[in-house]
Formats: structure tokens, C-alpha cells, sequence
């Protein structure tokens, strides 16, 4: 590289550097010797003292740390810089917004990064939304999914998301082909929850139990009618073993990503699970509803003046059950 060509690089990443002070020192561990070959490990060592000088004095001194750099600085250098640039824009963004609506930052660094890894191909939402209808309809199916409420937090949405866009992208080239809203209680926010940054909206639901938030059945349908989702996947605990949710979702035309309501009734109660395996011939630990057998009723489930059977409901009737099936016994 020419002097002057090295001169002007310099000058760009000593600028990033100073949009980006807050970022580039988290950067400084890239910048490191021991990154690049070893034929590169000395002309980088005073590229990192200019930087961190950069830092130190503020940007009245960043002009004269910038032409004190040589010809040794490489484009690796300056992707740190502006990549410094990047993240410090997309934080102060991401200060500014409300903590309700869409995730303006994650929604940024989401297209920078499939930007990177496409090069020049651009891929519009449109595009992706034909693509996938496509896929679809040539598979046999009749609805698309494509906005998809995430019904839940924590490991269980971040895996959900990660998931769903790596299959996307695997089969149709795309990781843009879903549009994932999250649900975010005040504690998942003040911890940055990695499913929040992945999603491309985030609705602020209130905090504390699971009642009053992830478990509840109303305030999901109300976020999904309001967000006009084409889907609801629910995860695990919480709202995903209440058959109510399915239910409601169904009548409002939109998709439960899950078991239907008469099976989850079915296996997801012990009581109703355990009669069902009764009926079916298959045996059973001695229990509370030991041989009851019930066929299903219209809805699917089991009849309740048969479920009721099987339930304990006051300390007699436990002391009598234990008595007939013997210690040790396990209450659930």
C-alpha cells in the first residue's frame, strides 16, 4: 500500500474508532497479535497502540494518532473499525427506542449480517414471502406461516427462532422468510435476553407469574389478533399444555403450533393420560384410578364422571388410596 493510501486508511479507522469508542474497547481483543500469522503479528502491535491511544486521548487527538500510523494497516483493521462504528450506532438506537414495539437494533444487525454472508444478492420480504409460498403450496400445504408469535421466553424462544431460521435457510437459501414477535416481561428486558435481540418485534407483556404473561391464555390472543400473526408457537410450560389456547387461536383463525386441543387434554393431564393408557391395555403403576376405562366424548377427551374418579380430594380418601396400594407412595 502507498503512503497516502495508508494515510487515508488510517484515517478512516482512527474515525471509526472515535464514533465508536464504546464498542471498539469491547473490540480491542480482536485487534490482537495473536490473531494473524506471525508475519503480521508485528505490523498489527502498533495498529492496537494507535487505537488504544486513540481512545485514551478523545477526538481532538484522533487526527494525529491517524497519520501516525503506517502502511502496515490492513483491511482486517479497518472491518474492526467500522464493524465499531456499526454496533456503536446500533446501541445508541437501541437506547432511544421505547421499550415497546419493534426491535429497530436486532432488526439492524440481522441485515448486516446476512448483507455479509450474500454479498450484493438482496433479498426483499417480498421475495422471501413468495418463496416460502411457494415451498408451501408445491408440498401440498394450504396456509402459510409466516408471522409467528413466540409465545414464550428464555432458551425456549431463543431456540425456537434459531431453529426455525436455520431450516429456512438450509431448505430455501433464505434466513429472512420468517418474521418472529416476541413477548418480553421488564426482567427479560433489563437482561438483554438473547431471544428479544433475535426477534424481529418485541411486545412488553407484564412481569412477575407466569399468569400474568407467558401462561396467559387471553393476553396471547389478544398480542396475536393485535400483531396479526399468522401463527402461535407456545414452547414449553407455561400456556403450551393449556388446551384452552388452541382452542381460542382456532376460533380466531389462526394456527397453535402444537397438539390439538382434545390430544393435549388428553396427554397433557395424568389423570386423563393414565385412563386413556388403561383403556388402551397398557399397564399401569397402582394408582388413585386404578382400572378405570373410558371411551372419548365428542370433544375428544375423556369424560369427567370417569376423570373425576381418579382424583383425590381430601385426606381421607389419601389415607384409604395409600392403604390399598402400599408404601412407599408418591403424591402428585
Amino acid at each position: 500500500m502507498k503512503k497516502p493510501a495508508a494515510m487515508k486508511g488510517a484515517a478512516a479507522v482512527a474515525v471509526g474508532v472515535t464514533v465508536a469508542v464504546p464498542a471498539a474497547k469491547e473490540l480491542m481483543s480482536f485487534v490482537s497479535p495473536s490473531l494473524g500469522p506471525p508475519s503480521h503479528s508485528s505490523s498489527l502491535r502498533p495498529t492496537q497502540q494507535a487505537l488504544r491511544g486513540a481512545l485514551s486521548l478523545g477526538a481532538p487527538a484522533v487526527e494525529q494518532q491517524a497519520s501516525a500510523l503506517g502502511g502496515s494497516i490492513g483491511a482486517a483493521t479497518v472491518g474492526v473499525a467500522a464493524l465499531g462504528g456499526l454496533l456503536a450506532a446500533a446501541r445508541q438506537d437501541q437506547r432511544q427506542q421505547k421499550r415497546r414495539g419493534s426491535a429497530t437494533a436486532s432488526v439492524t444487525a440481522c441485515s448486516a449480517t446476512a448483507t455479509l454472508e450474500k454479498g450484493d444478492a438482496v433479498v426483499t420480504k417480498a421475495d422471501a414471502a413468495k418463496k416460502l409460498e411457494e415451498y408451501v403450496f408445491s408440498k401440498g400445504g394450504n396456509k402459510v406461516l409466516r408471522k409467528i408469535l413466540i409465545a414464550n421466553n428464555g432458551m425456549a424462544a431463543t431456540k425456537a427462532i434459531l431453529s426455525m431460521r436455520q431450516w429456512a435457510y438450509l431448505e430455501l437459501g433464505l434466513d429472512n422468510v420468517f418474521e418472529f414477535v416476541a413477548m418480553a416481561t421488564r426482567e427479560d428486558l433489563e437482561a438483554n435476553a438473547e431471544f428479544i435481540r433475535l426477534a424481529d418485534t418485541f411486545i412488553e407483556v407484564p412481569a412477575g407469574k407466569n399468569v400474568n404473561n407467558y401462561a396467559n391464555v387471553d393476553l396471547i390472543c389478544e398480542i396475536a389478533k393485535s400483531q396479526g400473526v399468522d401463527a402461535v408457537w407456545p414452547g414449553w410450560g407455561h400456556a403450551s399444555e393449556n388446551p384452552k389456547l388452541p382452542t381460542k387461536l382456532k376460533s380466531m383463525g389462526i394456527t397453535f403450533i402444537g397438539p390439538t386441543a382434545p390430544v393435549m387434554s388428553v396427554l397433557g393431564d395424568k389423570v386423563a393420560a393414565n385412563i386413556l393408557a388403561q383403556t388402551a391395555g397398557v399397564p399401569s403403576i397402582p394408582w388413585s384410578g386404578d382400572g378405570l376405562v373410558a371411551e372419548l366424548n365428542e370433544e375428544g377427551t375423556i369424560p369427567m364422571d370417569v376423570f373425576n374418579k381418579g382424583l383425590i380430594t381430601n385426606v381421607a380418601e389419601a389415607s384409604q388410596c395409600a392403604d390399598r396400594i402400599g408404601f412407599p407412595i408418591m403424591i402428585k
